[in-house]
């Protein structure tokens, strides 16, 4: 990984002003935080993907927690706004595409606070199925919400992208 990893994120984050809605749950998120909650020492069951579009600048990042090989592994994705629409989903599907196959999980979940109508309105694009709305679940914006829990399997996601 480039030793600028992390600046270009935070940068992309503030530029697009997308930080309080990727990272909804810590609402004055600072930069040192940012590089721990990456920190694969303190979290090996993390994965960070980097996206970058054709010309190789930043385009976004995503990742997978708590990935169990053989079992499943919960999903998040950022993309500069200037690569929203058709190159989110490209670069979704090659992570999840990575995800079934590398790591062999069997069901890859979302959980989206409702207010972010559009993260879950790309999840359903996807192929992703609600499988139930949460109470109370996460903090959105400083205030307590509902959240949508979305899955894919990998024989769905076979079936549209495979």
């Amino acid at each position: 990984m480039p030793p600028d990893t992390f600046v270009q994120i935070w940068n992309m984050l503030i530029d697009d002003n997308t930080l309080r809605r990727v990272f909804y749950e810590h609402d004055n998120m600072t930069f040192p935080e940012l590089v721990r909650y990456f920190d694969q020492r303190l979290y090996p069951h993390r994965l960070l993907l980097l996206y970058t579009d054709k010309d190789g600048g930043a385009a976004g990042f995503g990742w997978f927690d708590d990935v169990k090989r053989g079992v499943r592994a919960f999903c998040s994705i950022c993309m500069r706004k200037s690569h929203w629409g058709p190159p989110a989903e490209e670069a979704s599907v090659i992570s999840l595409d990575y995800i079934f196959n590398a790591h062999e999980v069997v069901r890859v979940f979302g959980v989206t606070p409702k207010p972010n109508r559009m993260a879950l309105a790309q999840a359903k694009r996807l192929g992703f199925t609600v499988i139930a709305v949460v109470p109370g679940l996460s903090s959105y914006r400083g205030t307590v919400c509902d959240s949508t829990l979305t899955m894919m399997t990998k024989e769905t996601f076979n079936g549209r992208w495979g």
